[in-house]
């Protein structure tokens, strides 16, 4: 595939793949579009093998998907558990989604049952999950700020909110390497040795203080940020200007028609003979 400009005329991110923001914007909507609206976990688990294709053709690797599920592993899994007990099998339609295999809590206004239909619908939300996190690092991943900032611009969203959404997603890695730092600080001094006697209540204590150090550390760097926007006359005109353009190719609107006619068909065809319902 062939790489294009993306930061200037003679600028190329070849890690985009020819796809410009505006083409993995729409891929974006289309997989969150169909990923909300969808219950069957085996069209749910197409969408998310179409969004991993995407996510790793632009050079991601499928850790990065990993590294983001493993610090909310046991939320998923309790929405796993939850989805599929609190699922109501009378209200399906697929004939095998109504098999009960085992009635809870049977009453008129509540049901609490383990189905096959719960476990295909739980097994279902943790693949609508996993495609809209692997179209959202697809989209954030390969996109640079300045294009996002400049989209921001385009739809006529505030410079501030831009502004936050920007320094939010900068300050990430530098909020965990801070992290990271205070942790062996905290272990430098004993705290959670779990060769010492309650070494392990100690590391759950040693949490607490954590939050004090970043805190300071926050606004501390709040204060130089301001002062440097400030001497540098940010907020002086209302028309801010930006070092990048949009830029619309050949690869962004065929993406954008494929994507505006699988949605379509994918809402036509829910109405009309429920596809993508369990």
């Amino acid at each position: 595939m062939v790489a294009i400009t993306t930061h200037g005329d003679d600028e190329f991110d070849p890690a985009v793949a020819g796809v410009g923001l505006v083409g993995k914007l729409g891929v974006f909507v289309a997989v969150t579009a169909i990923a909300m609206t969808a219950t069957d976990p085996v069209l749910l688990a197409g969408v998310l093998v179409v969004s991993l294709v995407f996510m790793m053709a632009t050079g991601l690797k499928a850790k990065a998907l990993l590294a983001a599920i493993k610090p909310l592993a046991p939320v998923v899994i309790l929405l796993f558990v939850f989805s599929g007990l609190f699922f109501d099998p009378r209200g399906a339609t697929l004939p095998v989604a109504r098999q009960v295999l085992v009635q809870l809590i049977d009453t008129e206004y509540f049901s609490l049952s383990i189905s096959i239909g719960g476990i295909l619908f739980g097994l279902g939300f943790v693949a609508k999950l996993l495609a809209m996190m692997a179209a959202s690092i697809y989209l954030i991943g390969t996109t640079p700020m300045e294009q996002l900032l400049a989209a921001l611009q385009k739809l006529r969203v505030p410079n501030a909110i831009g502004l936050m959404m920007s320094t939010a997603i900068r300050f990430i890695p530098t909020m965990t390497s801070e992290v990271a730092t205070i942790k062996d600080a905290q272990r430098a001094r004993g705290a959670g040795s779990k060769s010492q006697k309650k070494g392990r209540g100690q590391a759950v204590q040693g949490t607490l203080p954590l939050f004090v150090p970043m805190i300071v550390s926050s606004m501390r760097r709040a204060d130089t940020m301001a002062m440097s926007m400030v001497s540098r006359g940010y907020g002086f005109t209302k028309n801010r200007t930006l070092l990048t353009r949009l830029r619309v190719n050949g690869w962004d609107w065929a993406l954008i028609v494929a994507c505006a006619v699988i949605v379509t068909a994918f809402f036509l065809l829910r109405a009309s003979r429920g596809l993508g319902i369990l």
